[in-house]
């Protein structure tokens, strides 16, 4: 599933340390085609469990309909968003995850990408995690105020993935510029 993706996206894949996996917008149901280690380790999947299926079987029994929803129009759009999911690890641990989502552009090729990346903020939005599971489809799809201490959290960690996300574009695109250099001066 990975042979038609840049050797350079792949490299930054296996050295960065954010939870990451790429989807095609492009393949049937949407499905992953690349997830790095620190993914793997945050939701105990294997690279082979994961690659090729849709990430929603990560919500297991909860019901992220309205993130859900957000999530098809964020990618329908092309637009970054991010999404706070009630999911479960492997083992059958829940966490909350926190998902950011970005359109990547990779020069040269046909085929569009989704760049996912992943914060495990369980601990983070503090006191009452059942409190988030029973509501979190209330209070990130904007029917509730989340209290000041959520939103920083959500503020850096919006931070992290726009950041990982504007060095692979930069990695792609000057490899880009460089090829494009090449053959003008050929």
């Amino acid at each position: 599933m990975t042979e038609r993706i840049p050797d350079k996206l792949k490299s930054f894949f296996e050295i960065e340390s954010v939870p990451l996996t790429l989807i095609s917008r492009d393949r049937r149901d949407m499905p992953v085609v690349i997830a790095n280690r620190a993914f793997c380790d945050l939701t105990g999947y294997e690279p082979e469990e994961v690659i090729g299926r849709n990430c929603r079987f990560l919500q297991g029994d909860f019901d992220n309909s309205a993130e859900r929803a957000r999530i098809r129009e964020c990618i329908e759009n092309e637009r970054d968003d991010y999404f706070i999911l009630a999911n479960r690890k492997k083992n059958g641990d829940r966490f909350l995850n926190f998902l950011y989502l970005a359109p990547i552009f990779v020069p040269d090729s046909p085929e569009r990408f989704v760049l996912g990346t992943q914060f495990d903020v369980t601990n983070e939005l503090g006191d009452g995690i059942e409190r988030h599971f029973r509501r979190v489809g209330d209070v990130f799809a904007g029917g509730a105020q989340s209290p000041y201490s959520e939103q920083v959290v959500i503020e850096s960690k919006k931070l992290a993935a726009m950041s990982v996300r504007n060095v692979l574009q930069y990695i792609l695109e000057t490899e880009a510029g460089r090829q494009a250099k090449s053959l003008v001066a050929g």
